[in-house]
């Protein structure tokens, strides 16, 4: 058996002696099992040479710190982090997302309440697709969203609402400026008349609808 594992590590998958004897010192627990899954493993990776073998490792020992910095900082923890590093690590940093980068939007998700990897995942996505992968492209990112949310917050409160902005919010406050175009001070006009009723949000939004049909664009049109 040791002979047809030696001569399959040597014919078929090309590795001399000295690449064998070395990665052997490293199977002092596990045997020639695990020595021919950790030659089955570089060979898969193209790691064929001695320091092709130390360059993926060192690679790989980066991927997996990364992976279980993700983890902790999103608050989940897996016990094996193959699937982490597999599935989404690696296909961060393909997308041209660095370490820094990953570990702040974690960050940024864990105290937005998105505490999950597909969470994460789909977060990183959406700043992929706005061509946000740096650390100063996220913070300028960031900076933005805190600026509306502010917004946002003034509209929540003049409706009576003492909460935190969540992504409805944002959505029907994005249909209201971006779409219906209607300026702060009307949406903040419309939000006093609200504050009081069962639904004030609800309110807000069929009276701008209202306005949109109409014409209505300005505090002046409003109050008339």
């Amino acid at each position: 058996f040791d002979r047809e594992n030696y001569d399959k590590w040597t014919r078929e998958l090309g590795f001399t002696q000295e690449v064998i004897v070395n990665v052997a010192k490293k199977c002092k627990t596990g045997g020639m099992s695990k020595l021919d899954a950790l030659l089955c493993e570089y060979y898969k990776r193209g790691a064929n040479s001695l320091k092709e073998i130390e360059n993926y490792e060192e690679q790989k020992n980066r991927l997996y710190t990364l992976a279980k910095e993700i983890n902790k900082t999103v608050g989940v923890y897996y016990q094996s982090l193959d699937m982490v590093v597999d599935e989404y690590v690696t296909n961060w940093l393909r997308k041209g997302f660095d370490d820094e980068t990953l570990i702040a939007v974690a960050k940024y998700c864990f105290k937005s309440g998105i505490r999950t990897l597909n969470g994460l995942a789909s977060v990183i996505d959406k700043l992929h697709k706005k061509g946000v992968t740096t650390l100063a492209t996220l913070d300028t990112y960031l900076a933005e969203i805190a600026q509306k949310d502010e917004l946002v917050k003034t509209v929540l409160n003049k409706c009576g609402l003492d909460r935190k902005v969540n992504s409805n919010d944002r959505l029907l406050y994005k249909t209201w400026t971006e779409k219906w175009f209607m300026p702060q001070d009307v949406i903040e006009f419309v939000a006093e008349k609200a504050a009081g009723t069962n639904a004030p949000l609800s309110y807000v939004n069929r009276i701008l609808s209202d306005y949109k049909q109409n014409g209505v664009t300005t505090l002046i049109q409003a109050k008339q």
